[in-house]
């Protein structure tokens, strides 16, 4: 991985001259991961606090290998063969997991088959099947998790990004920018998410105008810096 920098503090902010065209596909790994990690304990912690009653129970017990796998893929890395075992079931040293596809279809009206569609979601990004992720990622809905609703916006915006939907994928930074300000991390994440493709995209004024916020108001962020990836 790129050896991280912090973001510039001198007075004046230049964008370093990188090229759009292929900016997604050489900096995905890094996207992908600043969008998933945090939502392993989280996809945890739902897992388990819904652990009841009839449906639910069945759900998480039902689920329960397949979030395992996922967990691990997003812990470790993807990688093909993971990718289709998450979302279409099968056998992992003697463990059958279930399918998120088919697990959906049985208990998406739970809170784990809403869950679920985030994670069908990411696993269609890494398959660059971009029209199918957002689809899931749209039907999934974060309730009341500020993070997760900020994770799922930045997914979104790397969906875009991969269909090169330029307004789009900033248009989903900026809101995951926005979600919860006293949440520095997921904030200064999704914000410099938003800079970095603004300025590759040649937006230069408002990615200067988003780099300086970064630098003003989260100073301790540590940014993985586009010259080095």
């Amino acid at each position: 991985m790129a050896e991280k920098k912090k973001v510039e503090t001198n007075s004046e902010i230049k964008p370093s001259p990188i090229e759009n065209s292929n900016f997604f596909e050489r900096n995905k790994k890094v996207l992908l991961i600043s969008g998933i990690t945090i939502i392993v304990g989280i996809i945890g912690f739902w897992g388990w606090k819904y652990y009841k009653k009839n449906k639910e129970t069945n759900a998480s017990e039902s689920s329960f290998a397949s979030v395992r796998t996922f967990n691990g893929m997003a812990n470790s890395g993807f990688n093909v063969d993971s990718i289709n075992l998450v979302l279409k079931g099968g056998n992992l040293d003697g463990t059958k997991i279930p399918g998120l596809l088919d697990f959906i279809k049985n208990y998406g009206s739970t809170k784990q088959g809403n869950l679920a569609k985030y994670m069908i979601g990411c696993c269609y990004i890494q398959q660059k099947n971009y029209d199918q992720a957002i689809k899931y990622l749209k039907e999934f809905d974060p309730l009341d998790n500020f993070q997760l609703k900020s994770r799922t916006l930045v997914m979104l915006g790397h969906a875009y990004a991969g269909k090169n939907q330029v307004s789009e994928a900033m248009k989903s930074y900026k809101e995951a920018s926005e979600v919860n300000s006293k949440d520095e991390t997921l904030t200064a994440d999704a914000l410099y998410l938003l800079a970095s493709y603004q300025e590759v995209n040649k937006n230069t004024k408002d990615a200067i105008a988003n780099y300086k916020k970064l630098r003003d108001e989260y100073p301790f962020y540590q940014a993985v810096g586009t010259k080095e990836i």
